[in-house]
Formats: structure tokens, C-alpha cells, sequence
């Protein structure tokens, strides 16, 4: 079932041109003639934007809710809540399925489907400038500006003449790999901008970040998450406007897990993660961490800078053999970190001195983790159930030195999680009761033996939608078959290529 407010979805059958609905919308959206859905304001649920300002090709509603196709990104379900502004999202592609993401998701990852093994190894040369500059090219625009070593990190300058400087180097990708690359910058003079880009090979730009305006002793971190379209690829860090200097240090680029969010900030991989089956059969893989170091990374990210606020954080674990504590995530040891600990308990601590117990989570078994802050209070879920609470934890759990580590401990690398994990999300908004029960019973049909979750066949193209009410099945057409879904499960599919329509109703289907 895609959600449990039917007022919604007969809303959307009535209103034809839509904008500012005044019944408790804030979502400003536009409908048109029960073919297509465009969305670009902020106040509508975060997933309905895969892409700033997405276009939604078609879309089929349900009494439980919405499942709408865009261009080629599989299909996206909404399960709205009764205020219309905190629903459920998931996206579902070919090659993975991100679970249920709540409201103002922040991440979504450990969603993938490929069981290959990744490992990871830092591709730049000298990012850390420990004694010099070599293996960067400066490039001076108007001889207005200079590059030199100090023992902080690389020091570009940029004098009353020059327009914009920076500093490059190539590095070797792999085509259709996803990667991330990160820099730390320290602003040591003037008001400046400052960008992280990777650009391909005719020096067209592929992705960048702009931190605009960064004053005078400013320091900070930028982060861009792309997938190789070539075997080389050009990392620049770049200032613009004159009469500024800026210390860049700890380039990186790494091989990546996706963020499947719509604010795609990948984890960079550090050893070997493997990844296996969830359940024979199962689409979804499991993520592994043994060996010393081995973690995934996510480079410092203010999206979850969640400061005295509201936040959720969900996960599916499946415990391996403890001897001692170990790491299942971290974003600073003193703010936010979950542990599991030897008596095979889950531990959640937010802030240094407060943690929480949760009930037994044995070995070998997956559990559905969800740990949210309503007003201070934290409160721990264990497969839809509330577990646990904590009643006076406002911790302030901003950090802005380090990132998110997964599957490890950041102050103690040996403390690698010795299971298995998946469907990792967070978000500044918390999830009711209600939400959390739909969530875990939703998603737990995907770690089932031979539990499909996704798009039959490798195209992410849907051509068409069709729900059929009677049976509760949502139909997606692609160039590989029809899959048939029971809420995020794909419970059967055909193997002749859908064009143009489905049509499902009382149990007979057909499509052309």
C-alpha cells in the first residue's frame, strides 16, 4: 500500500491547475490533465525534486497515495502524511531501491543492488601537500597570481590583477564509476569565491560547488559526488576575485557509494567493503566492513548539521560475531554515534555523555533500526516498535571537522562492524508512530529469500504506469517487461517490452 490518506489522492483527481493549495498545502504544484506533475518549491516533500526542478512524466494514483515516472530515473512512490508536508518517499530504479525516505531526507544510501565487492584508494597525488606542491599546475589568469607550498597546505594568491587562479591536477577513473572529491579551504585574506570542480576532458565542466563569498579567515570543506563519463578527468580547486588568498589542503577523490537522495553526497570507500545478497535470492545487497580502516565516508556535510533540532536517522543491520564494542556509524564521537556492543545490544549516543540501550539485537538476524529527536527527547525504534527513550537530550550535535563514518568507529578504525548493513537514511524531520510501524513492515518483504526490488531488466525508463485498485498492484512498464509491484516489492514481471499504456482493473491486465 503506497500510503493511508485518500483525501489526497482525491485532491489530486480534482484540481486540474493547481497553485498554492489552501488547505494546509504549502506544496505549490501544478497538475495537468492526469498526465504530468512538475515541482520546484521548496515546500513540497524533498523527493518530488530529484533533479532541482523535475518534470514527472506520468503518474498513477492510488487510493493509498502517488507512484509517478520521470524521463528516465525508474519511478518515485509518495505516501503523504495528513499534513501533506511530511510524507514517505522512495525511489526505485533497475538497480536499486532507497526504502522509505521521511520529509526533509538529507541521505539515502546502502541501497544498491551490485554484489561486486568495491574497494577504495585515494586517487589524487600529494592532496595533502606535506612538504610541497608537486604533481599540481597552477594556471594564472592576467599574471595576476601565484601558487606556493607553506606547511599548512598549497597558498594561491591572487593580486589587483588577476580575475580568477587556480591550481589542477588529472586523475584516472574508471567510465561509470561514481566517485567523490573533497578539499578543505582556509580563506587567509580578502572576500573571495572559492570551487571544487571535476571537469572532463574538452574542459567542460561535469560537477562543481561554489562556496560564494568566503571571507577573510574563513575555513571550510566542499564536496562533489560525479560518475566518470571518461578514463581521465581534470580536479580543480579555484578563487576568484582579486586582492584574495586561499590555503587549499586534503584533496581527495575516492570511489563512492551513492547518496540516492536528492542531495547526492556519496560516501567515499576506504579498504574493501563487500557486499552480498541480504537474503538468498534478494535483490538488495548487505554492506561488510572487516579489516582494520575499512569504513565508507561521507566528507563533512552541513546537511546534517542538525544542531538542537529534529533529526531521524534509519537503518537495517544484521549483527555478525562480537567480541567487543564496534562502530555501525559516527558523525562525531561526541554528537552522534551508534555502537553495537558486545552484550549484542544497540547503544545510541547523542552528545558525550548521553547513551541509551536498546533491547538484544542477536546475531545473524536483520533488524529495521530507526532513532529519532522530537524536542530534545531521542527516542529509540527497533523493527516498528518503540524501544526506548531518552528525556533530556538537547545535545547540539553540529560538527564542522569531520564527516560521516559507516560501518567503523572515527576515533577507532579497529572497531569495524563485523554484520551487515543497508537502506542507511537521514533526515531533519522525524517520522510519526504511524510512519515508523509502515516503514519497517513495508520494507522488511525486501529481505526476504528471492525478495525482488526493483525494475525488471536493466532500464531505468518507465513508459507508463497503471495501478489496479482491486488488487493493489501499481504496474511499470519498461523496454525490458512489466514489473509488478505490492507496496516496494516487485512481486512478478513480464518479459515483452511496454510502449505506450497499461491498463489494470479487476485483475486483468493489459499493455501495448
Amino acid at each position: 500500500m503506497w500510503a493511508t490518506d485518500k483525501a489526497f489522492a482525491d485532491e489530486i483527481r480534482y484540481y486540474e491547475n493547481v497553485s498554492g493549495l489552501t488547505d494546509g498545502f504549502t506544496h505549490n504544484f501544478t497538475y495537468w490533465g492526469g498526465s504530468v506533475i512538475t515541482a520546484s518549491n521548496t515546500g513540497l516533500p524533498q523527493p518530488w525534486w530529484n533533479n532541482s526542478s523535475s518534470l514527472y512524466d506520468e503518474f498513477a494514483v492510488t487510493d493509498y497515495g502517488i507512484a509517478a515516472r520521470q524521463n528516465s530515473n525508474g519511478f518515485f512512490a509518495l505516501s503523504p502524511d495528513a499534513t501533506h508536508k511530511n510524507g514517505l518517499g522512495a525511489y526505485v530504479a533497475s538497480d536499486y531501491n532507497t526504502g522509505w525516505m521521511n520529509g526533509d531526507i538529507k541521505l539515502a544510501t546502502l541501497s544498491d543492488t551490485d554484489d561486486t565487492n568495491v574497494t577504495g584508494s585515494e586517487l589524487v597525488t600529494n592532496g595533502t601537500f606535506d612538504s610541497n606542491i608537486s604533481g599540481w599546475t597552477h594556471t594564472d589568469v592576467n599574471n595576476g597570481s601565484t601558487l606556493a607550498w607553506d606547511s599548512n597546505g598549497a597558498l594561491l594568491t591572487i593580486g589587483s590583477n588577476g580575475a580568477y587562479s587556480l591550481l589542477y591536477q588529472n586523475i584516472t577513473t574508471v567510465v561509470g564509476k561514481v566517485y567523490t572529491a573533497s578539499v578543505d579551504y582556509t580563506v587567509t585574506s580578502g572576500s573571495t569565491d572559492i570551487r571544487l570542480g571535476i571537469y572532463n576532458s574538452g574542459g567542460t565542466v561535469a560537477v562543481e560547488q561554489v562556496n560564494t563569498g568566503a571571507s577573510t579567515t574563513g575555513s571550510g570543506s566542499l564536496t562533489v559526488t560525479f560518475t566518470a563519463t571518461e578514463t581521465t578527468h581534470h580536479l580543480r580547486g579555484q578563487v576568484i576575485v582579486n586582492n584574495s588568498a586561499v590555503r587549499f589542503d586534503n584533496f581527495s577523490v575516492r570511489l563512492a557509494e551513492e547518496d540516492r537522495s536528492v542531495n547526492n553526497n556519496g560516501l567515499q570507500v576506504f579498504g574493501t567493503v563487500t557486499k552480498s545478497a541480504v537474503a538468498t535470492g534478494a535483490d538488495l545487497v548487505g554492506y561488510g566492513f572487516s579489516g582494520d580502516n575499512t569504513r565508507l565516508l561521507q566528507p563533512y556535510n552541513s546537511d546534517l548539521d542538525f544542531g538542537t533540532g529534529d533529526f531521524c536517522y534509519t537503518w537495517w543491520m544484521k549483527a555478525g560475531a562480537v567480541s567487543s564494542y564496534q562502530g555501525i556509524f559516527t558523525r562525531g564521537s561526541s554528537k552522534i554515534e551508534m555502537i553495537y556492543t558486545s552484550s549484542e545490544e544497540l547503544s545510541v549516543r547523542v552528545g558525550s555523555s548521553n547513551q541509551m540501550i536498546s533491547s538484544s539485537l542477536p546475531l545473524d538476524v536483520w533488524n529495521h533500526c530507526l532513532v529519532v529527536r522530537i524536542n530534545g527527547v531521542v527516542y529509540t525504534y527497533i523493527n516498528g516498535k518503540l524501544d526506548n527513550s531518552d528525556s533530556s537530550n538537547g545535545t547540539n550535535t553540529v560538527n564542522t571537522t569531520v564527516g560521516l563514518t559507516v560501518g567503523n568507529r572515527e576515533t577507532e578504525l579497529t572497531r569495524e562492524f563485523s554484520g551487515s548493513l543497508a537502506l542507511l537514511r537521514a533526515s531533519a524531520t522525524v517520522p510519526s508512530p504511524e510512519q515508523i510501524k509502515k516503514i519497517y513492515e513495508d520494507e522488511k518483504f525486501l529481505f526476504q529469500e528471492n525478495a525482488q526490488a526493483t525494475l525488471y531488466g536493466s532500464s531505468d525508463a518507465v513508459t507508463t504506469l497503471a495501478y489496479d485498485d482491486s488488487t493493489e498492484l501499481l504496474h511499470a512498464g519498461t523496454s525490458a517487461g512489466r514489473s509488478v509491484f505490492q507496496g516496494l516489492r516487485r512481486v512478478d514481471n513480464t518479459t515483452t517490452a511496454v510502449g505506450a499504456a497499461i491498463s489494470a482493473s479487476n485483475g486483468l491486465v493489459a499493455d501495448e
